[in-house]
């Protein structure tokens, strides 16, 4: 599966927080490995399988930055 097509945009994951000593981690269910993975911050991230995806938590939607990068790759 290619995530990154015009006919499959990039998938937008919610992501539940976790603290560790020093960091605010995001944790996401997988949209093609249905693992979980855990990221250091939030907007596109690639997962270890490989596959690319936004993001969010419930209440904090993706940086805006990030939403204009994706509007300017065709995405």
């Amino acid at each position: 599966m290619n995530y990154t097509s015009e006919t499959n945009p990039v998938p937008h994951v919610r992501a539940r927080r976790l603290a560790t000593t020093g960091h605010l981690q995001a944790i996401v269910r997988c949209p093609k490995c249905s693992e979980l993975h855990r990221h250091l911050g939030l907007g596109v991230r690639r997962g270890p399988c490989g596959i690319t995806y936004v993001v969010q938590t419930p209440r904090i939607a993706a940086p805006r930055l990030v939403r204009v990068a994706l509007a300017e790759a065709g995405r």
